[in-house]
């Protein structure tokens, strides 16, 4: 947002673009969620176990999907930049979901 709390749209589109568009259209071929997938492992710290228990697969399938997702999007999860830019789009994504129901 600006200093009078305008949202940046060119900005949000960018993040769009770069990570939940490629997400979003893999899942329509695939049926991975994997926006789901990173919203649940955000959500739980960054834990293997408990976003494996909580999607109910086992953790090296976990594994397989966030390295296919790190390979759509072109991020590296250890750089906390790529991180934060990620977790920024999910939550924007969601909430213009959430936004877009009513």
């Amino acid at each position: 947002t600006n200093n009078k709390g305008d949202i940046n749209y060119l900005f949000l589109n960018h993040m769009y673009k770069h990570f939940i568009f490629p997400l979003v259209t893999y899942d329509k071929k695939h049926d991975t969620h994997p926006v789901q997938t990173l919203s649940i492992f955000f959500s739980n710290k960054f834990s293997y176990t408990q976003t494996s228990k909580q999607l109910f697969i086992h953790i090296n399938t976990l594994r397989a999907r966030l390295k296919k997702i790190e390979e759509l999007i072109n991020v590296d999860f250890k750089n906390t930049d790529n991180l934060m830019n990620l977790y920024i789009a999910i939550r924007a994504y969601q909430s213009e979901k959430l936004i877009n129901k009513d």
